[in-house]
């Protein structure tokens, strides 16, 4: 009977801590990179320059307006979608990394 609680025991706290390591831990992650993200598309304001892409830049309605409203705004897309593709693959790659590292852990530990 105490042999059977105390592998039902350590069974538990394995499951326990692969539960915390990895359900818990994407949970985490995944909060921290949609925070990021968020501060990055407040920064560039894609939906905004997205919608407004072909409005001319602080309502002058002649063709420099035009023009100058459509570059502005088309380089500020560009450069904020680098920035929002760079940040979601640092994040995506971050989470793979640190979701690896438990079993290349044991792994190590294992066969030395």
């Amino acid at each position: 009977m105490v042999l059977w609680r105390l592998v039902r025991s350590c069974g538990l706290t394995v499951i326990f801590f692969l539960k915390h390591w990895y359900v818990d831990g994407f949970f985490f992650a995944y909060h921290h990179l949609a925070r990021a993200l968020t501060r990055v598309e407040r920064l560039f304001a894609l939906k905004a320059n997205a919608y407004f892409l072909f409005d001319p830049l602080y309502q002058e309605r002649n063709i420099v307006g035009y023009v100058v409203g459509f570059i502005y705004r088309f380089l500020r897309l560009m450069c904020g979608g680098i920035v929002f593709f760079v940040t979601l693959l640092l994040g995506i790659c971050g989470y793979v990394l640190w979701a690896c590292s438990l079993p290349y852990i044991v792994f190590r530990i294992i066969y030395g």
